[in-house]
C-alpha cells in the first residue's frame, strides 16, 4: 500500500511537470503568434567561399495592428561574412530617419511608413552577403530593434526576431566573384519642391526631394543650380541662389547607375513666388479693411448718444 502510494506521488508530480510544460509551451507559442515578426527570406543559405548571397528582412504583423516606424539592427560574424551591398528596391519603407550604414559586422537603419502598415510580407531590406572563409554564420536581428505601432504615440510593439544561417565552405575560385546590379530601369519620377522655413537654415530657399527605386534602390542624389557642376546632396538642400533665378536639376542615382533627372525651371519658380507674394498681399489687404470697419463700427456705437426718455 505504501510503495502504490508513493508511485501515485510520483505519477501525480510528473503529470504535473508535463501539464506545466505544455502550459508554458501553448503561451510562449502565443505570444509569439500575436507578436509582430521580422525574420530573413532564406532562413538556411548554402554557400561557397567568395560567392554572394541574398539574405532579405520580412516584416509579418498582426491582423489587427499597424506599424509605421523601425530602427533596426542587424548583427553578422564579419570574420565570416562580408557585406558586399544592401537595396531597399520594393521596401515598404518610404522615408528614411537614418540612411542605411555598415559598421563592423553592424547593418542598422531607421525609417517610417506613412500611414502604416499590416501584412505578412512587407519587405523591409535586401542585403548582399559574401561568405569569407569556411564556417557556420549566423545573421540575426539585435534585440535594441525597435517596431513602433501606428497609434499617434510611438507605442513599441511587441516584436519578435528571426535568424538566418549561411552555411560557408570552402571554393575552388581564385578569383572573388564580383557583385554587381544589373538592371536598367531608372528611378521613379519625383517632384522636388522649393520651400522656406524660420525652423530649417534661418528662414533660407532649401530644396526638399525624395523618390524610389523598386529595383536595387536610391544610391545617391545630385545638384546643380545653373551652370554649376553636380554635387552630391542630401534633402533637405540648402541653395547657393537664394535669388531662384537659376534652373535646378537634382539627379537620383540607383545602385545599378541608372540615373533620373528632374528639373524646376527658373520660370515655374517665378511664377510660383509671385503668385504667393499677390496671394499674402492680397490676404493682408483683405485683413486690414475688415479691421478698418469693424474699428470704425465700434467707434460709431461708442460715440452714438443715449436717447432720454
Amino acid at each position: 500500500m505504501i510503495q502504490f502510494q508513493i508511485q501515485n506521488s510520483k505519477f501525480k508530480s510528473l503529470f504535473c511537470i508535463l501539464v506545466c510544460a505544455v502550459f508554458f509551451t501553448f503561451v510562449f507559442n502565443l505570444n509569439n503568434a500575436l507578436a509582430t515578426e521580422l525574420f530573413f527570406e532564406p532562413q538556411e543559405i548554402n554557400t561557397t567561399a567568395n560567392q554572394t548571397e541574398k539574405a532579405e528582412i520580412f516584416l509579418r504583423t498582426n491582423d489587427d495592428e499597424s506599424v509605421n516606424a523601425f530602427e533596426i539592427s542587424v548583427e553578422y560574424p564579419p570574420e565570416f561574412l562580408k557585406l558586399e551591398n544592401w537595396s531597399d528596391g520594393n521596401s515598404i519603407i518610404n522615408l528614411w530617419i537614418k540612411e542605411p550604414k555598415n559598421d563592423n559586422g553592424i547593418f542598422s537603419f531607421q525609417g517610417i511608413i506613412p500611414g502604416g502598415y499590416s501584412g505578412e510580407n512587407g519587405l523591409l531590406m535586401t542585403l548582399y552577403f559574401k561568405g569569407i572563409k569556411e564556417g557556420l554564420a549566423e545573421i540575426k536581428i539585435r534585440n535594441n530593434s525597435k517596431i513602433l505601432l501606428n497609434n499617434g504615440l510611438g507605442t513599441p510593439a511587441e516584436s519578435s526576431f528571426s535568424l538566418a544561417t549561411i552555411n560557408i565552405k570552402m571554393s575552388d575560385e581564385k578569383e572573388p566573384l564580383k557583385f554587381e546590379f544589373t538592371e536598367k530601369i531608372p528611378p521613379e519620377s519625383f517632384s522636388p519642391i522649393i520651400s522656406r522655413s524660420n525652423e530649417i537654415y534661418n528662414g533660407k530657399y532649401f530644396l526638399v526631394f525624395f523618390t524610389q527605386d523598386k529595383n536595387s534602390g536610391i544610391d545617391y542624389y545630385e545638384v546643380s543650380e545653373g551652370n554649376r557642376l553636380f554635387k552630391t546632396a542630401r534633402s533637405p538642400y540648402l541653395l547657393e541662389n537664394q535669388r531662384l533665378n537659376e534652373d535646378i536639376r537634382i539627379r537620383a542615382i540607383d545602385k545599378a547607375g541608372n540615373i533620373r533627372t528632374e528639373i524646376i525651371l527658373v520660370e515655374k519658380t517665378k511664377e510660383e513666388n509671385e503668385f504667393k507674394e499677390i496671394l499674402f498681399f492680397s490676404v493682408f489687404l483683405l485683413l486690414t479693411i475688415i479691421l478698418v470697419i469693424f474699428i470704425k463700427y465700434l467707434y460709431n456705437k461708442i460715440r452714438k448718444p443715449k436717447i432720454k426718455k
